[in-house]
Formats: structure tokens, C-alpha cells, sequence
């Protein structure tokens, strides 16, 4: 009893359902939020788990260093979604869609950085070192707060793993069409639920790397490819013979519309879901910022990396889009022709796109063992079974994401939706609020940014819903 006391005092699990430890808590008014979501000893219990397992979320574990860190960071924010910008940009002109993507960049990068001062702020004054997303949101707002925080993780990041299956599923069944898209996407799933049972992003660094290498690959081609053809006349679907007689093919073959610098405002609230999906890594910022070995140096991960791909995303969407206009298709691998270095592309994002489904996997699977690991502890006696047990919820999850690309194979179209809802919330809506909220002693000029950044991620994330939701109808 006395060990398992000392290691709840200790360990806590990287996101749990609000688990606020009242020992190491100053303020009653924390402590009374705490005990509103679980029990001390299923903390104990959960905590228990991960110390026997040998998790590296537990104190004195090796934690990860700035450069493996700076390349998992690089890894989770640079995904499918990068991809669909040309065609974001196509929903707002390459002016008005270089400028918001500038802001809505900027403002992510404040919104992270208030995230990770407020998890920080509130290490130093409860002594408790690790904290999850969930458990800032019980200090802040209770029970509710977490719950709808942890939903909204759970949509975010289960839905990039399931447009990463879809995304590999259609582009194998473009190389081969032997076996439909559905057993293709069946061919995935053994290899999604291996990735799940990694439970370390230490353990994915060096995949990180490679899968890096891949993504720098491909952007480099596809950037070659638009740059050869600045200026030029380009067809719709590069590889379509434009001199075919069918009127259905030449319909898609006409020559792409010229690019204009604005666009209806209707569709912008397309482009602000597309462009907060893109940023695809908020559900990993306290994970990561958890695993690092030297907390302060997370603030200089997130500048360098975040300016890095807000850079990226700007170039690659403007570029895509000046040479396809609005004929650019929702993923601009669609646009290549079908030679065999454009192939080479597409295999390449293939193999990095599966790496990344282990990386979104994490802040995920890490609210649901807070929710199913204590149950298996208090039912399940020995470490090899718990481990067994903990590793069957694993696979179940990710076979029910395959599942679900299997049965709706256009995800595509709520690539929008996704970051409108999920994204929305937790990248521009919450931070702000938990740092307005938690962090004491903020000038007023500061709160007032919090407030406005707040009502201005309300207001995309509204307007982003309906106009997806609307087109998704239709």
C-alpha cells in the first residue's frame, strides 16, 4: 500500500479524464474541481499501471531531447492535411488566403505558446510535473470542461488516422486496381494496429526521421512540378490527353481556370477548416512537452518548428494554387501526372502518412486507457495479462478506425468539418481560455487578447461547421 500511495503521489498518465491530484494542489477551489472527475484511488490505480509497464511517461524514465522532440513535432504538424491547401487556397484567391493563413499561423503559434506557459504555470504551483490537456481543462471549468475537451481530441486525432488510412487505401488502389479500395484499406489495418501498441514517442523518433525524409521528398517534386509550369498552360489532370474526342474526359481536361486574388466570402469558412486541419499537431503539445527531458527548452520546439511549417504551408498552398487554379482537386498528389517520379511521390507520402498514424495515436489512446486501464487493473491480476488486456483495447480501437474508412471512404469531405469542430476548439478556442482563466497576474492587455482570440476561433469554428456540414449535405 505504502508503494502504490508513493507512486500516485509521483507518476500520472499523459491525459486523463480531469485527474487532479489534491496532495500536491494549494488552492481549495482546485481540489474541489479535481474530485469532481474520479476518484484519488482510481488515480493510483491508473498510475499503478503505467509504472508496471514500464511506460515512459513515468518519473525517471528517459525523456526525449530537443531534436527528437523539434522532429516529432515536425512530424505530427506536417500530414495529409498540408496536401489539400492549393485547393484551400482556391477557396479564398492567393491574396486573401495567404493573408489568413498568415493569421490564423500566427495565432496558433500564441496559442500553443499560452498553452504550454499555462501547463507550466501550473507545475510550478502544485509541484505536479506532468499534466494533461484534460486536467488543465478540470482546473478551469470542471467535469464538462474535460469531457467536451476530451471529445474533441478524440475527433481530432482519430480523424487524421482515419484520412491517413484513406489517403494510403486510395492512392495503392490508383497504383493497382487488382483489389478494390475496401481491401486495400483491409491490407492497412494489421499494419495500423501494430504501429498502436507503441507507446513511447521516443521509440518513433528515428521512424520520424525517415518518415521526414519522405514528406521533404515529396514536397520538393510537387514544388519542382509547379515551378516547371509558372506561366504555362496546365491541364486540369496533368497526364489527360487533351486531344480525346470523349466530352466527358475533355471537360476534365480544359486548361486550369487562371488563379484571382479573392473569392466569394461564403466559401472562406472552407478555407479556415482546411487551413486549422493542416496545423495538425495541438492534441501532441503537452504530450511532448510532458516527454521532453528540458521543459523550458519546448517554447524554442514550438517557435522553430511552427514558423518552419507555417513558411511551408504558405508557399506550397500559393504555389499549388497559381498553377492549377481552381482546378487544383482536394489533394494536390491527384494533380501529378501518372510517370513513374510522380509515383515515386505518392509512395513516398504513402510511407509517411503510415508512420503518422502511431504519432496521432497517442493523445487518443491516452484518454481512453484513463478510462478502461483502472477497470482492467481492479478485474486483471499480473503484468503480462494487464499488458495483454492494454494492448487488445489498443487494437480494438484501431481496427474500428479502419473499419470506419472502410465503410466511408470519402472522409475527404469532412476534412473541413474535422478541423472546424475538433481543431477549432482546441487550437484557437481553449488555450487562449485556460491561459485567461489560470494563469494569475496577466496585464489587462493580455486578457483582452485572450477574449478576442477566443470569440475569433468561436466564429470560424461556427461558420467552418455550417458551410461543411452545408457543402457535405449537397
Amino acid at each position: 500500500k505504502k508503494k502504490k500511495k508513493k507512486m500516485s503521489n509521483d507518476k500520472t498518465p499523459l491525459l486523463f479524464d480531469g485527474n487532479v491530484r489534491s496532495e500536491s494542489t494549494s488552492s481549495s477551489n482546485v481540489d474541489a474541481n479535481a474530485s469532481l472527475i474520479t476518484k484519488g484511488s482510481i488515480q493510483s490505480e491508473a498510475n499503478l499501471i503505467h509504472s508496471e509497464e514500464g511506460d515512459v511517461h513515468v518519473e525517471g524514465e528517459e525523456g526525449t531531447t530537443f531534436t527528437e522532440t523539434l522532429i516529432n513535432f515536425l512530424k505530427g504538424n506536417i500530414g495529409a492535411g498540408f496536401l489539400s491547401l492549393p485547393f484551400a487556397f482556391a477557396q479564398g484567391g492567393y491574396i486573401v488566403s495567404s493573408a489568413l493563413l498568415v493569421v490564423i499561423a500566427v495565432i496558433v503559434i500564441y496559442c500553443i505558446l499560452s498553452l504550454v506557459k499555462t501547463k507550466q504555470f501550473i507545475s510550478r504551483t502544485t509541484g505536479v510535473p506532468r499534466i494533461s490537456y484534460g486536467e488543465m481543462t478540470a482546473r478551469a471549468f470542471g467535469r464538462t470542461g474535460t469531457y467536451i475537451t476530451n471529445a474533441a481530441l478524440l475527433v481530432t486525432q482519430l480523424g487524421f488516422i482515419c484520412v491517413y488510412i484513406i489517403f494510403i487505401a486510395k492512392h495503392l488502389n490508383e497504383f493497382s486496381d487488382h483489389f478494390s479500395y475496401q481491401i486495400y484499406a483491409i491490407f492497412i489495418i494489421p499494419g495500423a494496429i501494430l504501429l498502436g501498441f507503441i507507446k513511447s514517442f521516443k521509440t518513433v523518433a528515428p521512424t520520424s526521421v525517415f518518415a521526414n525524409i519522405c514528406l521533404l521528398y515529396s514536397a520538393i517534386v510537387v514544388f519542382v512540378y509547379i515551378f516547371q509550369r509558372f506561366g504555362k498552360t496546365v491541364p486540369a489532370i496533368a497526364s489527360c490527353p487533351l486531344s480525346d474526342n470523349n466530352n466527358s474526359t475533355l471537360a476534365s481536361c480544359l486548361s486550369a481556370p487562371v488563379p484571382v486574388p479573392t473569392t466569394s466570402v461564403s466559401t472562406l469558412p472552407i478555407l479556415f477548416g482546411n487551413t486549422i486541419y493542416a496545423f495538425e499537431a495541438i492534441g501532441l503539445v503537452l504530450p511532448m512537452e510532458n516527454q521532453i527531458k528540458d521543459p523550458k527548452q519546448f517554447p524554442l520546439v514550438v517557435m522553430s518548428g511552427m514558423s518552419f511549417v507555417a513558411v511551408l504551408y504558405l508557399v506550397f498552398g500559393l504555389c499549388g494554387y497559381i498553377v492549377f487554379g481552381n482546378a487544383v482537386q482536394g489533394s494536390i498528389t491527384l494533380n501529378l501526372p501518372n510517370d513513374i517520379l510522380a509515383v515515386t511521390v505518392k509512395v513516398a507520402l504513402c510511407l509517411a502518412l503510415f508512420q503518422s498514424i502511431c504519432v496521432q495515436f497517442f493523445p487518443a489512446i491516452e484518454i481512453i486507457e484513463g478510462l478502461t486501464q483502472p477497470w482492467i487493473h481492479s478485474k486483471v491480476h499480473g503484468r503480462k495479462q494487464r499488458s495483454l488486456y492494454r494492448n487488445v483495447v489498443r487494437a480494438v480501437v484501431m481496427a474500428a478506425l479502419g473499419g470506419l474508412a472502410i465503410v466511408i471512404p470519402k472522409l475527404g469531405l469532412i476534412i473541413s468539418l474535422i478541423g472546424s469542430i475538433g481543431g477549432g476548439y482546441l487550437a484557437l478556442i481553449l488555450p487562449p481560455l485556460l491561459h485567461w482563466k489560470l494563469v494569475k497576474g496577466l496585464p489587462l492587455w493580455h486578457r483582452v487578447l485572450d477574449i478576442s482570440i477566443t470569440v475569433f476561433g468561436v466564429i470560424g469554428s461556427i461558420a467552418g461547421t455550417y458551410v461543411s456540414v452545408k457543402e457535405l449535405v449537397n
